[in-house]
């Protein structure tokens, strides 16, 4: 099994873990990380009306994952404050609307990522390929790499 099986494994068994939890486990996970990384998910749940429920829970089980994956691997976060996401989020915006006015497929999308395998396998477990939905994945991912790779420039 190479790397990229490895991990899309890993992140398999993650995304099953936290779909076999209760709601009230659930809620308890998403807590923790609300307690980790408040600004990240402030910006999450200020998306409660840009989604359907499931696509929702969807993007806090995905957040879930991208940092326990992170975690996993050793890599200490540090709290993200709200200027790095606006950044991001600005970032990832620009690079998406490179797309409009094309029929783009989700292959397209993984092409303006900073991590297309991480997307990717977070991806393949949405019910939808809704361009917004791929957007804040990537977001996410990226928010959480920033706050990774700010942790290791502090440690030098």
């Amino acid at each position: 099994m190479n790397n990229l099986e490895e991990q899309q494994g890993i992140i398999d068994a993650l995304f099953s873990e936290l779909d076999a939890l209760s709601p009230p486990d659930l809620g308890k996970r998403i807590s923790r990380f609300v307690d980790e990384q408040p600004h990240l998910m402030g910006f999450m749940f200020n998306l409660d009306d840009d989604f359907s429920e499931e696509s929702h829970n969807y993007l806090l089980k995905s957040a879930i994952v991208i940092r326990d994956v992170l975690v996993g691997a050793g890599i200490p976060l540090k709290v993200v404050d709200n200027q790095v996401i606006e950044q991001i989020v600005d970032d990832r915006v620009d690079r998406y609307d490179s797309l409009s006015g094309i029929e783009a497929k989700v292959e397209d999308y993984m092409t303006l990522s900073s991590s297309p395998q991480m997307l990717e396998a977070v991806v393949k477990h949405a019910k939808s390929n809704d361009e917004n939905l791929i957007l804040i994945i990537d977001v996410i991912i990226s928010v959480l790499e920033e706050s990774a790779a700010d942790q290791k420039e502090r440690s030098k």
